[in-house]
């Protein structure tokens, strides 16, 4: 700035009048104790010592780090495997997950081609192009398997050149958006219209592919390109990779902590996929060599004189402990019987489970369930903590006066939840046949990669739809479907999401209580419906006593540090709970990127989603309201001014804003003292067009 100003062209404080060309000469003598090359015009003399110049043409430091990149992904993929699982390296793509059935039968390979180039990908990017052709060609290969691929890429999305999608802001935000099935119909067949078209028409699309695009109905489209491809995009880049392995480490079973153990770990892992990667051997990476290796690494080696020793004075021990209970209880001991302990996950009631003393008919829902759900097997019912799940799985088997098997399954998981729907499975087999029934699984907590449990709640579907036709399986959970069992089911599920209380289901409770004044009933409802957001089990805190309701938030609050085990989901959580309107996912991803920055805000998102975040329409998504206060309660109201200055600045990286949005940002941004985005907001509004501004 000082050189291409004009010679009185100052930009310091006016009280700072060392003239220019000092200033100048101070510059490159700092320059030169810098080994950078200093003016000419002050140092004529000057000249670097001789040294060998590099040849940056001929460096391969990028596709070195992409290899080490490739390889910490191979790692953190293998720590991820479950006990049917395996990795393959080098083998298809850059790594593939493998998925066997309980016969030991391979089933199902997901491929994962892995990207380190920084810049955005979008529809046309040649990796984006590569995979989708590379798809197609593995299909053709291994046709008797179920194949999913995806692009793991530091990259974030771009947007397409001179392209309007419809619904989403990018060609793979739509593709997710139609894999997701978040369209309805109309909408959904000019999305795959859009689509389709895009990929008929780039030329770098294998003339396999575009046949298929020119002769595929929409449903197969869907099922056969955009349901199997995934965009991971926006990972950990190369350094914070490491960071992401040791926090899977730190939450084992038997956690890892110890900073030399983790190193150790590190090492032996890194050294074996790189070796596997340089062999010619089929790269194959198991759960049981994992667990070898961490066992190693975790091991203390002691000498067996040590051992021997030891040995002899614990028995010293216990002989003196042994003349002690004697010394002490003279009197003749009789041993007690073994006592057995037996846990069973499910209840056979011949009552259903209570109903809450203030619980809602939901009449409305019960009605949309029973017309959506006819000759569906599987009926499964998500949504938020609280949204009253179970509850409706109650009314529903009250209102149908069907039989009915209920099972609890809350807080079980890995074996134990595989122990147990493997009893389920067998008390559905012992049912006389033709028995209409109603199976619930309640709080089933299952993810995309617990593919054993997903095949056997398959094959508890299939069993029962043997005994009955018309037999029905429920299942509450917090979450969406796994893809795989959407895949396993195809056309016999129906996914419900739990929709809040209305106004006219608030105002019903509130006359249910005794609340007959017409005029206070009108203001109670408002004012509830307005504090809680029709969240269900708010609602019914507040009519027994508004004490209730913050004892509910509260310990809301307690089971999320408690149930997500992530710091980064937990540290967004905390971030976005001063955000009281909806917003969308790149906001929320500008939140988590926020100074400290989280490694993979992307990833703490997507944990959130379901429980604690609810989809409230197209890429628009709201705190749920038990997470009201939860910044304050854990950094108090002081705490709170950065977390305002860091939404205020989110919402000013937004492309867009309407008018809440907009003032959300003022709000936030007087709440921070944030006078440049104040100054900014109000540029934005003196340099309106007056018809805008109107």
């Amino acid at each position: 700035l000082l050189r291409s100003g004009p010679a009185s062209y100052n930009p310091f404080h006016s009280s700072f009048n060392t003239p220019k060309s000092t200033i100048l000469k101070q510059a490159d003598r700092f320059s030169q104790c810098l080994e950078v090359p200093p003016s000419k015009e002050y140092f004529p003399h000057y000249q670097r010592m001789p040294d060998l110049e590099p040849d940056r043409d001929r460096q391969a430091t990028a596709t070195i780090r992409g290899y080490a990149y490739q390889c910490y992904q191979t790692i953190r993929a293998w720590l991820q495997c479950g006990q049917d699982e395996e990795l393959r390296c080098e083998f298809a793509e850059d790594f593939d997950l493998i998925c066997r059935d309980l016969n030991g039968q391979v089933t199902e390979a997901e491929l994962n081609q892995v990207n380190h180039e920084a810049r955005n990908v979008t529809l046309n990017s040649k990796s984006v192009v590569q995979l989708i052709n590379n798809f197609f060609r593995h299909k053709s290969r291994s046709p008797g398997l179920k194949l999913k691929i995806r692009l793991c890429t530091i990259a974030d999305r771009g947007r397409e050149s001179q392209i309007n999608w419809p619904h989403a802001p990018c060609g793979l935000d739509l593709w997710d958006r139609l894999r997701s099935r978040a369209l309805d119909s109309q909408d959904q067949a000019t999305a795959i219209a859009a689509l389709r078209a895009h990929l008929q028409a780039n030329a770098h699309i294998a003339d396999e592919v575009k046949t298929f695009l020119e002769t595929s109905e929409d449903s197969a489209f869907l099922s056969d390109i955009v349901d199997p491809i995934f965009w991971d995009t926006g990972q950990a880049p190369y350094f914070q990779i490491k960071k992401d392995i040791q926090q899977i480490l730190s939450e084992r079973e038997r956690p890892i902590c110890d900073p030399l153990e983790v190193q150790q770990i590190m090492d032996r892992l890194w050294r074996n996929v790189m070796d596997l990667l340089a062999s010619d051997s089929d790269g194959t990476l198991t759960r049981s060599d994992l667990e070898n290796i961490l066992s190693q690494e975790t091991t203390t080696r002691v000498d067996r004189k040590i051992i021997s020793q030891l040995g002899s004075d614990v028995s010293d021990i216990g002989r003196t402990v042994t003349d002690l209970a004697t010394a002490l209880t003279p009197q003749e001991v009789k041993t007690a019987d073994a006592i057995q302990i037996h846990h069973e996950a499910f209840l056979l009631c011949d009552e259903l489970p209570p109903l809450h003393t203030i619980c809602s008919p939901r009449s409305e829902v019960l009605r949309d369930i029973r017309a959506k759900s006819n000759r569906r097997s599987l009926l499964w019912i998500y949504g938020s903590t609280g949204y009253g799940k179970t509850t409706i799985a109650n009314l529903l088997i009250r209102e149908l006066g069907t039989e009915f098997l209920w099972f609890r399954l809350r807080n079980l998981v890995n074996f134990e939840l595989t122990s147990n729907l493997s009893i389920i499975l067998k008390r559905v087999d012992e049912l006389p046949a033709r028995m209409k029934i109603i199976v619930v699984l309640d709080d089933l907590s299952v993810g995309d990669t617990d593919t054993l449990n997903i095949e056997l709640i398959g094959r508890i579907v299939e069993a029962a739809k043997e005994k009955e036709r018309d037999a029905l399986i429920v299942i509450t959970n917090q979450g969406f479907v796994p893809a795989r069992l959407a895949d396993l089911v195809v056309n016999q599920l129906l996914a419900f999401d739990m929709p809040a209380l209305s106004i006219d289901e608030t105002r019903e409770l509130l006359t249910g209580a005794g609340l007959t004044d017409q005029e206070l009933c009108n203001f109670w409802t408002n004012f509830i419906h307005a504090r809680t957001q029709g969240h269900p089990q708010l609602v019914t805190a507040y009519i027994a006593t508004p004490q209730s309701a913050e004892s509910v938030k509260r310990e809301s609050r307690r089971l999320l540090a408690e149930s997500i085990h992530s710091p980064e989901a937990r540290e967004l959580a905390k971030r976005l709970s001063v955000v009281n309107i909806p917003f969308p996912r790149a906001f929320a991803l500008a939140v988590g990127r926020a100074q400290p920055t989280l490694n993979e805000p992307g990833r703490a998102f997507d944990s959130l989603l379901g429980p604690w975040i609810e989809v409230v329409g197209n890429n628009q998504f709201s705190l749920s309201p038990l997470l009201e206060g939860y910044a304050a309660s854990e950094v108090g109201q002081e705490g709170l001014t950065p977390l305002y200055r860091i939404t205020a600045y989110a919402w000013a990286l937004q492309k867009k804003l309407n008018e809440v949005q907009f003032f959300q940002l003022v709000i936030n941004a007087l709440t921070a003292k944030e006078e440049f985005l104040l100054g900014r907001a109000a540029y934005v509004l003196i340099s309106m067009e007056p018809e805008k501004f109107q």
